[in-house]
């Protein structure tokens, strides 16, 4: 058996050993011809013993297995590379499936949140309005819907700039973030208006709320650098409604429109509330126009 420089050198050390301690070995390796072809030999060795259990020679018989070896190797090259082709395959795919999902979430982005505030856009907002009026509906309860709109917003931008308007627009947005709950909805509906609608599942004041956020908002000044001193009021109209069966979103908006006019009229920085039918909450305050939020009010509902 001749070897060379390619010859597993721990194939030829497993067959040594086997040899001295006198048992049996198989082992594949690289051996040479005389003229040094190499050639893959696949080699059994098993000891023979004598009438009396004495090793005295050893046997081996050898089969040339190059073109099996080649074969093999070419299988195991060409797996490899399927493998490599694979996992880059789906290392593409993932990829792909990452920037696909990456821009679906700017689209989805772009379609439902205002690019300026990062607060859900009149789209978003109406959907997500639609779901609350459905959920009140079914479940009985009653409901808040309010239009909140920046006093002199144009004046605002004409003395101080349009970068200052956005800075008020986006502290504005973040601070109704803050104060309504997470399943309430609200929105930019446009320019300076801002909207919302709460589901309301126990008793609660509406006027008490509303002034509550239109007083945040109007000592936000003293807390954030960006306004720079410079006072930003709210004029909020809104409608509350405990009896829904017969209201649509068109009805409901509109109504907080015509009283947010209302507030705007009477000054700004101010709250109109319209308190719809027979509504049995103990402790209400009274809306803007002076009646108890117990009282049915005298405006009709309008279906659309």
């Amino acid at each position: 058996m001749f070897q060379g420089a390619l010859t597993d050198k721990a194939s030829t050390l497993r067959i040594r050993q086997s040899l001295i301690d006198q048992r049996p070995c198989t082992e594949t390796l690289l051996n040479y011809t005389k003229s040094g072809t190499p050639f893959w030999v696949q080699m059994n060795i098993f000891p023979l013993t004598n009438e009396f259990g004495e090793v005295t020679h050893f046997a081996a018989v050898q089969r040339n297995v190059s073109e099996m070896k080649f074969q093999s190797e070419q299988l195991d090259k060409r797996n490899a590379e399927l493998k490599k082709i694979k996992q880059n395959l789906e290392s593409l795919v993932n990829r792909r499936t990452s920037e696909l999902r990456s821009a679906n979430h700017k689209l989805e982005k772009l379609a439902y949140y205002d690019a300026l505030t990062n607060i859900p856009n009149r789209r978003a907002f109406l959907d997500a309005f639609a779901k609350s009026l459905n959920f009140a509906k079914r479940n009985g309860h009653a409901m808040l819907i309010g239009i909140a709109d920046v006093d002199h917003f144009k004046a605002i931008n004409d003395s101080y700039g349009h970068g200052f308007g956005d800075d008020v627009l986006t502290i504005v947005a973040q601070t109704m973030q803050q104060f309504f709950r997470q399943e309430d909805a609200i929105g930019r509906i446009g320019g300076e208006e801002f909207a919302f609608c709460m589901v309301l599942t126990s008793p609660v004041s509406p006027r008490q709320l509303l002034d509550r956020f239109r007083e945040k908002v109007s000592i936000l000044h003293e807390t954030h650098p960006p306004l720079k001193g410079r006072q930003v009021t709210l004029s909020l109209g809104a409608v509350y409604v405990s009896d829904l069966k017969e209201v649509s979103i068109k009805q409901l908006l509109c109504d907080a429109d015509e009283a947010l006019y209302r507030a705007k009229n009477k000054g700004r920085n101010t709250i109109e509330c319209e308190c719809y039918d027979d509504i049995d909450n103990e402790g209400l305050e009274p809306c803007e126009d002076g009646r108890a939020g117990t009282e049915s009010h005298s405006k009709p509902h309008h279906v659309t």
